[in-house]
């Protein structure tokens, strides 16, 4: 399967997709399940979802992780397939990923892998929930430390 890939989508603009100046023009592309999966569950909300964080430069994810945020060492960011969805104001975390999970069986894809309950940091619900596609990649381009992880498809933390 080739990766197909996207530089934005219906819902989600460039300047919410590339907030990192440092992404440079030609990686500025997301792949295709990503977008299309947010764009639906932006649908099924039925108004505007933000996006906190898009593609990411190797430099933006290292500065995280020396700023003490939880940022793994490897980032599906940096590859282009995950997104960061603020949870909309009166609503969970849970109902976040019941969206996304939604979304993708009635798009018919296999569960993204998803990230909520890690980034709670001792309350009811986080922020915001990070999904991704990154079983989607070709596995060439997965980088090694991270394949065990990455190729689990529905994988949630």
């Amino acid at each position: 399967m080739t990766a197909k890939w996207m530089r934005r989508s219906t819902y989600a603009s460039e300047n919410e997709l590339y907030r990192d100046q440092r992404v440079a023009p030609a990686d500025q592309k997301i792949l295709e399940e990503t977008l299309v999966l947010y764009d639906r569950i932006r649908g099924l909300h039925g108004g505007p979802l933000l996006i906190n964080s898009g593609r990411r430069s190797a430099e933006k994810q290292e500065e995280l992780r020396k700023a003490g945020y939880r940022a793994a060492k490897f980032s599906p960011h940096v590859w282009g397939c995950a997104l960061d969805v603020r949870v909309p104001e009166g609503k969970t975390d849970e109902y976040l990923v019941a969206l996304l999970f939604g979304g993708a069986q009635l798009l018919g894809y296999d569960m993204p892998r998803v990230g909520w309950r890690n980034y709670r940091n001792g309350k009811s619900s986080s922020t915001f929930v990070h999904f991704d596609f990154a079983y989607l990649l070709p596995l060439e381009s997965i980088p090694m430390g991270a394949r065990k992880a990455w190729l689990v498809r529905g994988l949630t933390w």
